[in-house]
């Protein structure tokens, strides 16, 4: 049987409504790995046998959920990423792992954006959106990091940076997966295939983490962080 297991970071402010992402994840993954930046004890409904915490306290940002997975070696499972924003459908992990035999050695993605004229860097506005209908299996230049499948043979090629603009997760994925030439495949689903509860303000990544005005040059800044020119 395919292993596979969840990783999430969780913030305060979207505790406890939260709990209905971790809940909607239970019974299909072995097991969920959270990042609860910001909180300084464990919530008592988060101490479950299927959950290890693998950080909690200051913000370390949402690529945690990768970087801290990623330091302590190789992987021999499986990985959906998840957002604590979202409730995942019941057939979740199993459609990842039908698509994972339709395109093996990519990463596949439910939210995502097309690339720019260079066909480097993300283009701003997502190409396919987690919120509507999708049909479209198509290239994306960067994945929706809370609603994606990683496989581990790939995971494990991912060397992160820990230091320039870690809660812009999916950016950290692209690079990547543009150094390892590793495609990202869109996947179809219907437009109420996820729930998605708004955080609230100040908890978005707009609120807390950049501004639209400068979000290119944030991910100008994270390419060139993995050694990737861009124009």
């Amino acid at each position: 049987m395919i292993r596979v297991r969840a990783t999430m970071c969780m913030l305060p402010g979207r505790y406890p409504e939260s709990l209905k992402t971790v809940n909607s994840l239970e019974g299909q993954v072995d097991k969920l790995y959270l990042c609860l930046n910001g909180f300084w004890d464990i919530p008592t409904d988060l101490k479950r046998d299927w959950i290890e915490v693998i950080h909690m306290g200051k913000n370390l940002g949402d690529a945690s959920r990768f970087y801290l997975l990623r330091n302590t070696g190789d992987v021999n499972f499986d990985i959906v990423s998840c957002d604590d924003d979202l409730i995942y459908p019941a057939t979740y992990v199993q459609d990842f792992l039908k698509y994972k035999k339709k395109y093996p050695g990519c990463l596949l993605a439910h939210h995502g954006n097309g690339f720019e004229a260079n066909k480097v860097i993300p283009k701003r506005g997502s190409l396919v959106t987690f919120r509507v209908r999708n049909k479209k299996e198509i290239k994306l230049a960067s994945p929706g990091s809370g609603a994606c499948f990683i496989p581990k043979e790939i995971f494990n090629k991912m060397e992160f940076n820990s230091t320039v603009s870690l809660n812009q997760s999916d950016i950290h994925l692209a690079c990547n997966c543009y150094v390892n030439k590793i495609d990202i495949m869109s996947l179809p689903h219907s437009g109420d295939y996820f729930t998605y509860f708004h955080p609230k303000d100040g908890y978005t990544i707009w609120d807390a983490v950049t501004s639209k005005p400068d979000h290119r040059s944030k991910v100008v800044e994270i390419y060139k962080s993995y050694g990737v020119t861009v124009s």
